[in-house]
């Protein structure tokens, strides 16, 4: 019986493979049969609309993605609905250059081959409308469920490959995420939306905007979800002791989350504040399996106030002020149960001065200051307090950035930013750009930068015993320099393409190691990585919205110091995407993804995969009632994906097929 289920089960992935080849293969010639379109100019209307869209998290200021010194993907408000994206680590699933993993507690983030088992995302800065969110403690950038909001109340998504400290500072090594939120101008409506699904899936949201005129509106958002999650197998517990590795019921998540944007000409100001509780199925950190105790509690706060003036028809002032907060709390079941818990609180300001000047240059230069006031850990069994520390800390920054239009076609931007940190040396981060237009079709950059992360609280600061790490205060900022080369090409009025090569390089890697002397885990500056790699992208938007994507990136990214390939860092990785309205009332959307195998820390590699997503909606009333199915993982593929460092897995299972259904209503 086994045999002849498993013989079913593999029949039905090939069948799987199949389709997907088939759909690729449809994706593709759908996007060459939109380029050949010759009747009319809506689709020559829509393509310029995605390829000249304004983006402001590359160099603080509105700028198109062409114009911008850097690689930039957008992810509108109408892809996150037409896909049916539900949290961030979806979206980025979809973008080129960027994969990611889920050990079901939390979601994580690769880049250009650079993806750490056990990293938070920490060489990933995530903004809320220009809000750093980032953790202070871990370094952390949420982009699962434990981000809780609620997607239907952002704008945009902007995606800013490569070195950004020199805008930005610390910690912007790979990119920059910035969720642009809506506002009561460009979302006057209410939309409130209920779905279900397996998993005991319940999810419930509104989001509501209103223009008051006069320069006021307000937009509010909310979403509350839970569901039981899955079961999952593994076998490093395949003994009965452990229930023969079984993980039933323990896979469990909630959340709630409000957020809202209020804006009155020049000023704005964005508050959100969510909370996510999370059962951990996967033993890790050595508790006990199976166990529904062990869970993890997310917390997120964060207010921005921004005021915007001109100064004169040639300069403008920015003033931006913000706060931000993360509260952890892990409850860990051993023979008794381990407490612990973390808490980061992070205050900035910032002053941006804009200056036109009438031969074709602009000037920013700006000052920041931000200041951790709370990086704190505690680790605790009943009264027994093992660890217990807070490790404020303060930056002090200035930077600045031309550009110059050198010919007409010809731009050149520089920009340098210095930061200094009580603890460490100050860190200058460059960036140099040449930007060409040779014609009207066509974009040519060449970019280098460079990029630094120092030490979080986690890596420097954390000392526990009873987890065997110790501390090592002594780390030096990990450090990276990146070259790249940007071609974007305007193939036809509906088919575009873009090709990048980069190189990059990073030095002082802070990696985790043992200790010989005593066994105990701890940080330290480890060798040094160098990676090489391409990605290309063709995308075609047709009549009527029908939009069509396909990409492809290599990648091939080693330890100088041991010559090895780097673990989680798949070399392949293909996609293609389709969707848009097929009626006037069904719109439907499909996303398939193969990428190659990735190493793992213990040796094995876990085997490529080929996904399939798939979307569908019906409008019942235009522009007011809309049911809605979606299908993730359409072929149940069950594939592994490198474990980190606190599991027992050599690689974590992820999930199958999940489907849920909803209706949302536009009023």
């Amino acid at each position: 019986m086994y045999k002849v289920s498993t013989m079913v089960r593999r029949a039905w992935i090939w069948v799987g493979r199949v389709l997907t080849g088939l759909i690729a293969l449809g994706i593709l010639t759908s996007g060459l049969a939109l380029g050949q379109e010759s009747g009319g100019t809506s689709g020559d209307i829509q393509l310029d609309s995605l390829l000249n869209l304004t983006v402001s998290s590359v160099s603080k200021y509105a700028q198109t993605t062409s114009e911008a010194p850097s690689s930039v993907t957008v992810i509108t408000a109408e892809e996150i609905r037409l896909f049916g994206f539900r949290t961030i680590e979806d979206v980025l699933r979809t973008v080129r250059g960027f994969y990611v993993s889920n050990d079901h507690d939390y979601g994580y983030v690769g880049v250009r081959g650079f993806g750490r088992p056990g990293d938070f995302n920490s060489r990933l800065l995530l903004l809320v409308d220009g809000v750093v969110t980032n953790d202070p403690v871990f370094g952390s950038a949420y982009v699962g469920t434990e981000f809780a909001f609620n997607l239907a109340s952002v704008e945009r998504i902007e995606i800013v490959r490569g070195p950004a400290s020199a805008v930005y500072g610390a910690g912007a090594m790979f990119g920059v995420v910035n969720l642009i939120l809506r506002n009561g101008v460009n979302f006057d409506e209410t939309r409130a939306s209920a779905e279900t699904g397996s998993g005991g899936l319940a999810l419930g949201s509104a989001t509501w905007g209103t223009n008051w005129g006069n320069g006021w509106s307000l937009m509010v958002s909310g979403q509350a979800r839970r569901d039981r999650g899955e079961d999952y197998y593994f076998s490093e517990f395949d003994v009965p002791e452990t229930n023969g590795g079984m993980a039933r019921g323990v896979d469990g998540d909630r959340s709630a989350s409000v957020l809202s944007q209020l804006r009155y000409k020049g000023f704005s100001m964005n508050a959100g504040l969510s909370s996510r509780t999370k059962i951990v199925p996967t033993a890790a950190w050595g508790v006990v399996f199976n166990d529904p105790r062990a869970q993890t509690v997310d917390e997120m706060q964060f207010l921005g106030l921004r005021a915007e003036t001109e100064l004169s028809s040639t300069s403008t002032l920015d003033v931006r002020v913000s706060y931000s907060g993360v509260d952890y709390h892990g409850q860990y079941p051993y023979h008794v149960v381990n407490y612990d818990a973390s808490s980061g609180r992070t205050l900035g300001a910032e002053v941006l001065w804009h200056w036109d000047f009438p031969i074709g240059a602009r000037l920013t230069a700006g000052a920041e200051f931000r200041r951790v006031a709370r990086a704190w850990y505690s680790s605790w069994i009943g009264a027994d307090v093992y660890a217990n520390r807070d490790v404020p800390s303060s930056v002090s920054s200035g930077f600045a950035e031309g550009e110059l239009q050198v010919f007409k076609q010809v731009r050149i931007v520089g920009g340098l930013r210095f930061d200094d940190y009580g603890d460490y040396r100050g860190s200058t981060s460059p960036r140099i750009a040449l930007v060409c237009t040779p014609s009207g079709t066509t974009t040519l950059k060449v970019i280098y930068g460079g990029a630094y992360r120092i030490p979080n609280f986690y890596e420097a600061h954390y000392d526990d015993p009873i987890a065997r790490i110790k501390s090592n205060p002594l780390l030096l900022p990990e450090r990276i320099q990146t070259i790249e080369a940007v071609c974007e090409q305007r193939m036809t009025r509906v088919l575009s393409a873009s090709v990048s090569l980069y190189r990059y390089s990073m030095n002082n890697l802070i990696d985790e190691d043992i200790d010989p002397v005593d066994s105990m885990s701890y940080f330290r500056n480890r060798g040094a990585i160098r990676a090489t790699g391409v990605e290309t992208e063709l995308l075609a938007v047709g009549k009527n919205g029908i939009r069509a994507s396909m990409s492809y990136c290599y990648n091939n990214s080693e330890d100088l110091g041991t010559q090895a390939t780097l673990t989680n860092s798949p070399a392949h990785i293909f996609r293609c995407s389709l969707g848009g309205p097929l009626t006037p009332w069904l719109t439907a959307s499909g996303f398939i993804m193969h990428e190659s195998p990735r190493l793992t820390l213990k040796g094995p590699w876990t085997p490529g995969v080929w996904m399939v997503n798939a979307n569908a909606a019906i409008t019942l009333v235009p522009g007011s009632v809309r049911f809605e199915i979606a299908v993730h993982n359409l072929f149940d593929v069950r594939y592994m994906l490198p474990a980190g460092p606190e599991h027992e897995q050599t690689s974590i299972i992820q999930s199958g097929r999940l489907w849920s259904v909803g209706a949302s209503l536009d009023f």
